[in-house]
Order: structure tokens, then sequence, then C-alpha cells
């Protein structure tokens, strides 16, 4: 499976496209959040897969040059507190949950207390638990936008990781747990780090990850 990972910048290259037809062909597109909803669904159109998103705490309304206002990306599926399998090209299919936002810092629709997150977050293990009871598989994949508490965070209380989503990442287990908010670009370690048995990587721009087997570890092949 081929995953195209998304998060707060725009990429010149895959907004060509030739940058497009060089990625692809994509199985599945993840949006860590604080993408312009246009591009997102130009990201699933031309790409014609299934794209799951994640609100950042910098989402707002677009208003597009054709007058239309888009209050979510058309055409992509909203990953918050839910568990959703994600079905790629072969049939392959991986389980994706979702938590948006960041830690309050002055208000704001996706910003939320640490309290409000760890609400979330044990919604979302409960669903999870009752996901993989149904349906026998466990989650592949963590999507927020803020990094976890200790992981790839800042100091400073806009970009302070949440601590429920270790929690999450202890109870569930996922092979891999992707955030954008925090990157290199911005001063912070944003080397791949691992929490137990999950890879946790901070998206900036765009990353392409590949599993080679069907239960096997992802890897990121290209940024």
């Amino acid at each position: 499976m081929r995953i195209l990972a998304v998060s707060d910048h725009v990429s010149d290259y895959l907004s060509t496209p030739g940058g497009l037809r060089a990625v692809a062909p994509v199985d599945v597109v993840i949006s860590c959040g604080d993408l312009p909803y246009d591009y997102l669904e130009y990201l699933v159109t031309l790409l014609d897969a299934p794209l799951g998103y994640v609100h950042g705490n910098h989402d707002a309304p677009l208003l597009t040059e054709s007058g239309k206002m888009l209050t979510i990306p058309r055409g992509c599926i909203d990953l918050n507190e839910r568990v959703v399998p994600l079905c790629g090209l072969a049939g392959e299919t991986v389980v994706v949950a979702g938590l948006e936002g960041s830690m309050f810092y002055g208000g704001g629709r996706y910003q939320v207390t640490e309290r409000e997150m760890a609400r979330r977050a044990r919604r979302l293990i409960r669903r999870s638990v009752f996901q993989r009871s149904v349906h026998g598989r466990d989650l592949d994949m963590l999507v927020t936008h803020s990094p976890p508490r200790g992981i790839h965070d800042g100091d400073d209380r806009a970009h302070t990781g949440f601590e429920a989503f270790i929690r999450v990442i202890d109870r569930l287990r996922p092979k891999l747990h992707l955030h954008g908010h925090t990157h290199a670009g911005a001063g912070y370690d944003s080397r791949p780090a691992v929490r137990g048995s999950t890879a946790i990587l901070s998206v900036y721009g765009y990353k392409i990850l590949e599993r080679t087997a069907k239960e096997g570890a992802w890897t990121a092949t290209s940024t």
C-alpha cells in the first residue's frame, strides 16, 4: 500500500500535474491539517484515491474564486474521533483513526484543552476497541494535527503536544502515528520517533509512505 501524507504547507510540486503523476499511483491520501480545502479537493479528485483528514488549528472556511464558501473539503473523509477503514486501489485496507486540533492557546474552533482532548481520546479508544471486536482488525494508523506530549512538540502553549495521544498510542498500539503542526523548518526536532511499536512521523508538505507487506512496517520513501 502506498500513502500520500500531507500537512501544513501546500506543495508547489504536488500543485502541478507533473508532480502528481510522479507520486502516483497512490492508494490513500492522509491530511494532518492546516491545508486549504480546495487543495485537498484537488488531490482527491486528480489522484482518485480516498482522502482522510483532521482539522488543524488554522483551518477556516475558504472563499473560492468562484464565490463559493467551502466549510469542509468536499469528497474527503473527516477522521476526527472516528475509526475508518480506507480501501486502496488493490483492495487492501488501512484502518485509520483521527483527533483534530491543537492545544488551546487563545481561542479558536480547533483549539482544545488537555482535559477535552482526553475525553475525545477515551471515546476514540472505545470505538477502536469495538471496531476490533467486530471486524478483527487492529488500528493501523493514528492521525492528529498536534504531536504527542514530549515528542516533536515545543515549549510554547500553541505547540505543546497532548498527553492524551500518548495514552491512545499505548492503549491501541497503532503501527504509525502521523501528525503535523511542528516541523524542522520552525525549529522543532521532527526526526522520526518510536514509542513502543508505534513509529511517529511529523509531516510537513508531503511524505510518501509505503507498506510492502500487509502487516508490515511503514517506510517513508520520499519527502
